[in-house]
């Protein structure tokens, strides 16, 4: 059987092993009303029924016993059930003398009979068998309690029967060892796979309450990560934005600067650019995490957000020798977007083309298609294109397309940050892509309800 220990410190082992414990000397608790309540009718009947048929004395005795027995059992019960701080060795200590007596007033039973006729005998055996299957019941979480009642109620009175010299005797006697060496193997079988669920069950509580604390911690620490990374992008954007403002200036102003002067402010101001670009993508990765990403929707003509896009990155492409191909501004098709979230999401897309597109390559965007109530729009480029595993990962946050040049600036986290906003705006994004040929990336985005004619 598994281990249920496997995935716990030795701590928590003992804090398990002593639960298990507790857990068990309760349930003997439990059952003992029904073990009282049960053998006090069996035992009932039997002195019933041996009256005028042994002597007495001997059976007022034995009766008279096992009444006080089972009053002091049910006086321990009670005492348990009221105790706060138990001592479950101390207790499991008193059950197990109590279940001894009642062993020895079962087993007393066949020496009470001896005079009764045989077919009395032989019922007194058979309720003597019924008791002890009744006690494997109510006493087996623990062996050794079991054995403590079922020693005196079968072995004593076996071993009895063994000094009577007759057949009758014999055969009894060794019938009822054989039951009692069958009872404790049950008993064992029972508590052994009772001891193992319990282990199980403690084990898993514990292990669930650390996984619990972990979770917490660990969205503690998450969400302490969302404020430095929101606060950190503030604190640095605002110093950013002046330094750029300043290069920006002094370019434009200064007339002073040599071409060499004038070089270093331009890769001043790039380096500028391309790091507030870094804070912002990492503010907006920042808000997403803590689900704080804002979207107001508005009715917008597709075409309009397409002509800004395509103008902010054509001088940038041709820098790069790359032809944009613009088939989608002329498109009048209204859609339901945040127009600056869509305008970001067509920017990374087409940035994405001329980044990582080859030397003298092109990026398209298709003419817009009507889907079903979604305004499909596709951006496709010559690029060296995507493999099946680099497409299953391409939107997962801070991944970079593996074997393009180290050199192409970037975080990872713009593809990703796409499909969340396109998520937000109730549309999606998916890619095609063949190796050494190209990729086209597509998104759907829900369109405005047309005015009824």
């Amino acid at each position: 059987m598994q281990n249920p220990f496997k995935d716990l410190n030795q701590k928590d082992s003992d804090c398990v092993v002593e639960k298990v414990f507790a857990a068990q000397v309760d349930l003997l608790y439990d059952q003992l009303p029904i073990a009282v309540i049960g053998s006090l009718a069996v035992v009932s009947c039997v002195a019933f029924m041996l009256a005028g048929l042994v002597s007495s004395t001997m059976l007022i005795v034995w009766y008279f016993v096992f009444i006080v027995v089972t009053l002091v059992r049910c006086w321990l019960l009670m005492r348990y059930r009221h105790e706060q701080k138990r001592d479950y060795q101390y207790w499991v200590g008193i059950y197990t003398v109590s279940a001894f007596l009642g062993g020895c007033l079962v087993g007393v039973m066949p020496i009470i009979a001896t005079d009764a006729p045989i077919e009395t005998q032989s019922f007194v055996l058979f309720v003597i068998a019924g008791l002890c299957a009744g006690g494997l019941s109510t006493h087996a979480s623990m062996v050794k309690v079991f054995t403590a009642f079922l020693i005196p109620a079968t072995v004593a009175p076996g071993i009895w029967f063994f000094y009577q010299n007759d057949q009758y005797h014999l055969v009894s006697g060794m019938v009822l060892l054989l039951f009692a060496l069958l009872m404790v193997r049950s008993c064992r079988n029972y508590a052994d796979t009772l001891e193992n669920a319990l282990k199980l069950q403690f084990s898993n509580e514990i292990l669930n309450t650390h996984l619990a604390e972990a979770r917490d911690a660990a969205e503690t620490a998450y969400e302490a990560k969302s404020v430095f990374l929101s606060s950190m992008s503030h604190e640095l954007r605002t110093p950013m934005s002046a330094i750029l403002g300043f290069a920006q200036l002094v370019e434009d102003e200064d007339d002073s600067l040599n071409k060499e002067q004038s070089e270093y402010m331009s890769q001043i101001r790039k380096a500028g650019w391309h790091l507030l670009d870094l804070i912002n993508g990492i503010l907006d990765f920042a808000k997403q995490e803590a689900d704080k990403m804002e979207i107001f929707p508005t009715h917008v003509r597709l075409g309009d957000a397409v002509d800004e896009c395509v103008k902010i990155v054509s001088p940038i492409a041709k820098q790069s020798g790359i032809t944009l191909k613009d088939n989608a501004s002329s498109c009048d098709v209204e859609v339901v977007v945040d127009y600056m979230r869509m305008k970001q999401v067509i920017l990374n897309l087409l940035s994405n083309g001329i980044k990582y597109n080859r030397d003298g390559g092109s990026v398209t965007l298709e003419s817009p298609e009507i889907r079903d109530g979604f305004c499909y729009l596709a951006i496709t480029d010559t690029g060296i294109g995507l493999t099946p595993q680099q497409m299953s990962d391409i939107f997962l946050p801070f991944n970079r397309v593996a074997g393009h040049d180290s050199k192409i600036e970037g975080t990872g986290i713009g593809l990703n940050i796409t499909s969340n906003l396109l998520e937000l705006m109730g549309g999606r994004i998916g890619v095609e892509s063949k190796e050494g040929e190209g990729s086209t990336f597509w998104v759907e985005v829900p369109l405005a309800e047309q005015p009824k004619k």
